[in-house]
């Protein structure tokens, strides 16, 4: 019978001083030039930066949608029918929303490809009413959301 070989010794690397990196040119971007603003009795030019309105709004916009398509997805209901046939189908919904969050109009924008997966789309439009309150905005808002029917 043979003897088990011993395990083999383990390899050390020889002392290397450390790697320096390669020093890289540091390339400055040229800063840009604020136009002056003309002055004018009512609007003076203001040293300090003040966040911009527009963009805030898009920022809570972009929120209320993620809500929304989250809200229509907790009403919608795939059609017993159209499960059991297998059908699938992907369309676009239009929703406008009044300030309250009650819708304004529903319409299919695009259809899904069937009848039974559209009339479902707006049924789940229809159920998912009253809308949470949209962030606060002038008038209606208006979406076009997509609306998807697979099975899984």
């Amino acid at each position: 019978m043979a003897e088990p070989l011993p395990p083999p010794a383990p390899v050390v690397p020889p002392d290397l001083p450390p790697e320096r990196p390669e020093p890289v040119a540091q390339v400055q971007e040229p800063t840009p030039v604020a136009e002056p603003l003309p002055e004018t009795p009512d609007r003076v030019a203001d040293a300090s930066p003040q966040p911009d309105a527009a963009v805030i709004d898009a920022q809570a916009l972009v929120r209320y949608e993620h809500l929304l398509l989250a809200w229509l997805e907790r009403h919608k209901h795939y059609p017993r029918r159209a499960r059991r046939l297998r059908i699938e189908g992907e369309g676009r919904l239009r929703i406008r929303i009044d300030g309250e969050g009650r819708a304004v109009a529903l319409e299919l924008e695009r259809s899904t490809g069937n009848r039974l997966l559209d009339r479902a789309a707006l049924d789940m439009a229809r159920r998912a009413a009253p809308y949470p309150p949209p962030p606060e905005v002038d008038g209606e808002l208006e979406f076009v959301v997509p609306v998807v029917f697979a099975l899984r």
